[in-house]
């Protein structure tokens, strides 16, 4: 169980969600799901956005370089860019709701009395939404790792090992390695 939950880390990381990192169309930061630098990066049809031509050509690029990593087929190329742009859409709607959200509550905190309970419902709203992308995000890796063989889930499993290892050496991940030396 352990390696298929590495298998689905790194496919949405590496396939599905990747494009939410680049840089958008001033160089601000990528896509962040409740708010930050990278909401501008939404722009529409043609443009740098969700659903644009350069953001297609983006995710099939990273697909390709992906499927050469696992010696995968075109086929498989094909049907995980279609996956992760599916996903890509379907969160991006959903973070442009949560910008939303986000609005609402920095309206409520401005107002000359506090409204707890819009807050309270704000904050309910907000936790419903972030499932609902938890949920699309899983969706598109259990999509995407039926697309690969077992060999090359395990490929993908190993690479993704090797870097999560490499972050924690660096200091760049919070979490304990998953096989931590021994004391003596």
């Amino acid at each position: 169980m352990k390696i298929r939950n590495l298998v689905v880390a790194a496919l949405v990381s590496g396939v599905s969600l990747t494009a939410f990192a680049q840089p958008g169309p001033r160089g601000e930061a990528g896509f962040m799901p409740f708010g930050g630098p990278g909401m501008g990066w939404f722009q529409g049809p043609g443009g740098h956005g969700v659903g644009g031509e350069k953001f297609d050509e983006r995710i099939d690029r990273m697909t390709e370089r992906f499927i050469k990593r696992v010696e995968g087929t075109p086929e498989q190329s094909q049907r995980l860019a279609e996956i992760a742009k599916a996903a890509a859409r379907d969160l991006g709607a959903l973070g442009r709701e949560a910008g939303d959200l986000r609005r609402q509550a920095v309206a409520l905190l401005k107002a000359p009395t506090i409204d707890r309970a819009g807050l309270e419902a704000l904050r309910v709203k907000q936790s419903a939404l972030a499932d609902q992308m938890s949920k699309r995000r899983l969706a598109a890796m259990a999509d995407s790792a039926e697309v690969l063989t077992p060999e090359q889930r395990a490929k993908v499993a190993e690479r993704f090992e090797k870097r999560r290892q490499h972050r924690h050496e660096r200091g760049g991940e919070r979490s304990a390695p998953a096989n931590p030396p021994a004391k003596s």
